[in-house]
């Protein structure tokens, strides 16, 4: 999976990504690493490049259960990139995951980033409000 295919990067020029790529840094997890912790410090932005993560929660009588799986051209940890809030899920490799990790502070005090970040941010948009209307009509199935 290359980088321009990750739909938070879509409609970014090759000027634009090759600077992005200067600020990435890249990862390897293994099966069932726990690659974002619930209630951590959010500080950055994944783009998985190979392999599968889940999206997991616990119930009160700690029952893990999923939420999410996310494949690779897709992104997590991008919510926290709007509210600055903590971890709401933890995210778990479920095979070999490699993918490129930007740290947030980046985007907001790095100049060459600002109309990147723009696009990011339009992308991340637009994929919320998607999942949101999914999840209207999901709702709505069960009135």
């Amino acid at each position: 999976m290359k980088l321009d295919d990750q739909q938070l990067l879509k409609g970014l020029t090759i000027s634009e990504l090759d600077e992005l790529k200067k600020y990435l840094e890249y990862e390897e997890h293994q099966p069932n690493d726990i690659i974002i912790q619930k209630g951590s410090s959010a500080t950055h932005l994944f783009f998985l490049e190979s392999g599968q993560v889940s999206i997991q929660d616990t119930t009160d009588d700690q029952r893990t259960f999923t939420l999410a799986i996310i494949n690779p051209g897709n992104s997590f940890g991008e919510m926290a990139l709007l509210d600055k809030q903590k971890r709401s899920a933890n995210v778990v490799a479920q095979t070999d995951v490699s993918c490129y990790t930007m740290r947030f502070e980046l985007l907001d005090k790095e100049e060459g980033l600002t109309g990147i970040k723009m696009k990011i941010l339009t992308n991340l948009g637009a994929s919320l409000s998607s999942r949101l209307r999914t999840a209207n009509k999901e709702l709505a199935s069960f009135t």
